[in-house]
């Protein structure tokens, strides 16, 4: 008898793994092969213990080459071991369950053909394991600043410069005295941020999806994930890329207030 207390139903739950956590149970790795259950005699089981966690977010990222079973252990395996928080990255996730389920570089296996819309279930279902633990979702990060101009957010492909409609070209950097995306890659591209309409455009993108994926807790929000590329218009440079950074954010923060929105967006200090 006794009691497991904890200021949300999380930490309630990561209470009773670290309970038994005292009596020598240890979750060494995901799957249930992983999982050091001891025997312990009754009389041996009386802990009294107070923790408190020393980083509020405790997060593991998908990265690699992912299948759902391998995420879904991991998740399993987090919460036992005091992670509150997981985090898929683009919009589905799709770039690393291609590279396991179509067999990127496998020159043993034929490429499979695993669908955005089949990624995208993958996505919810790991949101509701999430969610049954208490977990955080995190979600997105790169991949806004090509869709907010038509491209898909879906990896690391390219597009030739004759490719680029001319309805494009105004939003994207100014490199070298020419609007283009950076060595042809869109999701590796900045854009012109000081143009109003890039700012609206991006704005609502970020809105849109927070209205349209309301589990997600915490929406990341980074810019293109290539450096060195930001725009030298004459416009742009009246600011650092820190600066436009926060112009955006602020843009975004707007938006989800007018909608009513309670998403928290995240930014990232990275590369420039």
């Amino acid at each position: 008898k006794g009691e497991i207390r904890g200021v949300n139903v999380r930490s309630v739950l990561q209470g009773v793994y670290r309970f038994f956590f005292f009596f020598g149970c240890v979750f060494v790795r995901p799957g249930k092969d992983g999982d050091y259950i001891p025997y312990r005699r009754e009389s041996e089981c009386n802990v009294n213990v107070t923790c408190a966690p020393t980083y509020p977010f405790r997060a593991i990222t998908i990265e690699g080459a992912a299948s759902l079973d391998d995420v879904l252990a991991l998740i399993d395996w987090s919460a036992k071991n005091g992670y509150n928080s997981y985090f898929t990255q683009f919009r589905h996730a799709n770039v690393f369950f291609e590279r396991y389920y179509n067999h990127e570089r496998n020159v043993l296996k034929e490429g499979g053909t695993l669908t955005d819309h089949e990624a995208a279930a993958f996505v919810k279902q790991i949101s509701s394991e999430l969610k049954k633990r208490g977990m955080l979702y995190h979600g997105v990060g790169h991949g806004w600043t090509c869709d907010c101009i038509g491209y898909a957010p879906s990896g690391w492909y390219r597009i030739s410069d004759e490719e680029v409609p001319d309805r494009v070209r105004p939003y994207l950097s100014l490199l070298d005295g020419k609007r283009k995306f950076f060595r042809n890659e869109p999701l590796n591209s900045q854009l012109c941020y000081s143009s109003p309409e890039v700012q609206r455009r991006f704005a609502e993108s970020v809105c849109t999806y927070a209205q349209e994926h309301p589990d997600v807790d915490y929406l990341h929000v980074w810019l293109a994930d290539g450096s060195n590329n930001f725009c030298e218009c004459e416009n742009c440079a009246q600011k650092t890329p820190s600066e436009w950074y926060v112009v955006l954010l602020n843009a975004i923060d707007e938006q989800l207030e007018k909608h009513g929105l309670k998403t928290r967006i995240v930014f990232l200090l990275y590369v420039d």
